[in-house]
């Protein structure tokens, strides 16, 4: 769907219904790793385990993206974010609710 460099018409609803599709499946999946993963995972550590393991993955993300692999993952997106013109996340957003 993405090989030319514009999106034709033909294929932006197919597109569409994969990125919904994506989004859906992860918002279930963050939800239940914010909800039950990642709690039952931390009470059957100690901190210094916890620790251990946040070298171990710094180390795997150095190695697969570089020593600024995150930083240079996050500048990238919000160029790209910049590009689309959704770098204002504001538009996106719910203004808070009035106070009474």
């Amino acid at each position: 769907m993405t090989q030319d460099a514009k999106l034709g018409s033909n294929n932006a609803e197919s597109l569409a219904k994969a990125l919904e599709g994506f989004v859906l499946m992860y918002r279930h999946h963050a939800a239940r790793e914010d909800t039950i993963i990642f709690p039952a995972w931390k009470i059957t550590m100690t901190d210094s385990q916890l620790d251990e393991m946040n070298d171990k993955f710094e180390d795997i993300e150095h190695d697969q993206f570089g020593e600024d692999g995150f930083e240079n993952a996050v500048n990238q997106i919000s160029g790209i974010e910049s590009s689309l013109g959704l770098a204002d996340i504001s538009q996106f957003t719910a203004p808070p609710p009035p106070k009474v």
